[in-house]
């Protein structure tokens, strides 16, 4: 379990982007980070992956503090895909794939077994030749969320995963992060500004508004509460359907 214990961050001018945040995250679920445009959630997983520092507090792994694991310890149990990731060179998409086992020691053979599977997973398989700069936003999404997956690390961190992806290929993604969750006992967190697939796929939300946590739960507890009304200034008409969760969304009236 992922801990956030009293986590407070600061610019270097002062202004204060996450407030005493704390809550934990359930291993081998999918957590999906919600809240409006500004309320600290890219902050908040950059944070969880030590690349922003904090003022006060820790983040703990099953009781441990992040900071304090060893590089091989932590990329055993962390991988992550920021929300716009640059190439500064023109690799191609094999060798990008190929970052995520370096520290697995695996024998070519296995190597580009390990590299086909995870490119299956996005349907990017037909661009492993190509290089990653001449691929599309949609195309180079698909291709650093099969590298994350190549690791083989215990939790997966999505920044927003879904916004280039098209429909089949954000599915595609989705029902890997359900079998790997469910079955091999990942833990994936995700911030999306999805409310459909939060309503459908995760397990359990967390929910920011303005630097400060506000609520924890599953996605009707969440996305039902007066909390999410007051964040999103939006009312929510859910409508359990055969084929899953449909929603209508209803401005709140402030006169």
């Amino acid at each position: 379990m992922i801990q956030f214990k009293n986590i407070c961050v600061q610019t270097s001018d002062s202004v204060t982007v996450l407030q005493d945040i704390t809550f934990e995250i359930p291993k081998h679920k999918l957590t999906v980070i919600c809240g409006p445009n500004g309320a600290g959630k890219t902050t908040l997983l950059r944070t969880l992956l030590g690349l922003q520092s904090v003022r006060s507090g820790e983040v703990t792994l099953s009781g441990q503090a992040l900071k304090d694991l060893s590089s091989a310890e932590f990329s055993a149990n962390l991988s992550w895909v920021p929300a716009v990731q640059t190439m500064p060179f023109s690799h191609t998409v094999r060798e990008v794939v190929k970052w995520g086992l370096l520290n697995h020691r695996l024998s070519p053979e296995d190597t580009e077994n390990e590299i086909i599977s995870s490119l299956k997973v996005t349907d990017a398989l037909h661009l492993i030749e190509k290089s990653i700069n001449h691929l599309s936003q949609g195309e180079q999404k698909r291709v650093q969320i099969s590298r994350a997956i190549s690791t083989n690390a215990k939790t997966i961190v999505l920044d927003e995963p879904f916004a280039p992806l098209d429909h089949s290929s954000s599915l595609k993604v989705l029902k890997w992060i359900k079998e790997s969750t469910h079955t091999n006992q990942k833990t994936v967190i995700a911030s999306i500004h999805d409310i459909g697939i939060a309503l459908n796929y995760a397990d359990h939300v967390i929910l920011l508004d303005k630097s400060r946590f506000l609520k924890a739960g599953t996605p009707l507890e969440v996305f039902q509460s007066k909390e999410f009304k007051t964040a999103f200034e939006i009312d929510l008409n859910i409508l359990p359907t055969p084929h899953g969760i449909a929603y209508f969304v209803n401005p709140l009236n402030k006169e």
